[in-house]
């Protein structure tokens, strides 16, 4: 199993733009309006990364906020793995 550590930032501007990098994968970026809409092209990014070997039978993103904080609960981490089929 291969682990991706996501880390999501808020600007501080007045649209508040949210943006996230990785530290597993330099050059790594996404971004987005919203939070969620940041989450979505994040996970798309690292599924398409060619970090992650297709052959790897599971991958598990952990998402975190700026302070290191896990972003994910429990009632919605089944959104941050993902398997090849």
């Amino acid at each position: 199993m291969l682990q991706i550590t996501l880390t999501y930032h808020q600007e501080l501007s007045p649209v508040g733009t949210w943006w996230a990098d990785s530290p597993d994968m330099p050059g790594f970026y996404a971004a987005g309006n919203t939070l969620e809409e940041t989450r979505v092209q994040a996970i798309e990014g690292v599924q398409a990364s060619r970090k992650v070997d297709r052959i790897t039978d599971r991958v598990t993103v952990l998402e975190l906020d700026e302070q290191g904080r896990p972003l994910v609960t429990a009632a919605n981490a089944q959104r941050a793995s993902f398997e090849y089929a």
